[in-house]
């Protein structure tokens, strides 16, 4: 639970979760693999990043936006690429040049999980629990399409 300005108790939408705990999963992934986080490596977006630029972390200096509402992303162009961990989603890849509000700089890489439902709390804690053995796959696919977009614009 989390409370707003006035003191009352409110949720945290899923979706907010879900970030947040993929942001931590990834940052382990790589803290196991060098002994620390190095930020070449892995970073969390600053609240700024996020809101400018669309972005909760960097990859190998890669701009990524974890979602679970993928399809609904805007100037978003879906890479038709994806990976699908058996029983606990399908990972699909876009590239996000903006929002509603803002151009980006640098176009993003949208990492998309899709259950097939409106995702609950249990389902992202299912995702977030077997995800840590896909990461590189995640990595190598999504950075791979995302790069061969890049290229041809």
């Amino acid at each position: 639970m989390a409370y707003n300005n006035y003191g009352k108790v409110y949720s945290i939408p899923t979706g907010n979760i879900l970030e947040r705990e993929l942001c931590n999963t990834f940052g382990r992934y790589f803290e196991k693999k060098s002994g620390a986080i190095k930020t070449s490596e892995f970073r969390w977006s600053t609240k700024e990043e996020d809101t400018k630029q669309g972005t909760d972390a960097f990859i190998y200096g890669l701009p990524v936006d974890f979602t679970c509402n993928f399809k609904n992303k805007d100037s978003m162009h879906d890479l038709k690429v994806g990976i699908r961990i058996p029983g606990v989603c399908n990972i699909h890849f876009g590239v996000r040049t903006g929002n509603w509000r803002f151009n980006f700089e640098t176009p993003v890489l949208v990492i998309g999980f899709d259950t097939g439902k409106r995702l609950k709390q249990r389902e992202v804690k299912t995702i977030v629990g077997t995800i840590s053995c896909w990461i590189n796959d995640i990595i190598e696919t999504g950075s791979s399409a995302y790069w061969q977009y890049c290229d041809q614009l």
